[in-house]
């Protein structure tokens, strides 16, 4: 699979069967923030992380609202912002998403990660040090 990714690419993402709806990373967790402004990841089929978890503590304790259902592909136009984590990219913004392996899927290019950038905030206030400048 990393052999299909196209250059610059920092992780491949996999999808339900039906290529319809986004799972996880091959090493992350994805998440996006969906039109009305609430988390949502996949809430089954996926490995659960520490730090997905953490993500998803801290949003529920700031009053972000949460769908732990995986994010359809078809949606993504509406979506605010979509980002990895894993123990090692605490928040990582996505900045772009392609299909390689479904040239029918959509793609889109976030240009504002200010949606994202205030989630990476209030985890990174949430737990001091975790998220290096």
């Amino acid at each position: 699979m990393e052999a299909k990714m196209a250059p610059n690419t920092s992780e491949a993402l996999l999808t339900d069967v039906n290529g319809k709806c986004l799972l996880e990373g091959l090493i992350t967790n994805v998440m996006v923030i969906d039109a009305d402004g609430a988390l949502q990841t996949a809430g089954e089929g996926v490995l659960c992380g520490h730090m997905r978890a953490l993500v998803l503590h801290v949003c529920a304790q700031n009053g972000v609202s949460i769908r732990l259902e995986a994010p359809r592909l078809e949606d993504m136009d509406r979506w605010q912002g979509a980002f990895l984590c894993s123990t090692t990219r605490p928040v990582q913004p996505i900045t772009a998403l392609r299909c390689t392996l479904l040239p029918s899927a959509p793609s889109r290019t976030f240009d504002d990660l200010t949606p994202v950038l205030r989630l990476r905030q209030m985890l990174a206030d949430a737990v001091p040090g975790l998220i290096r400048p």
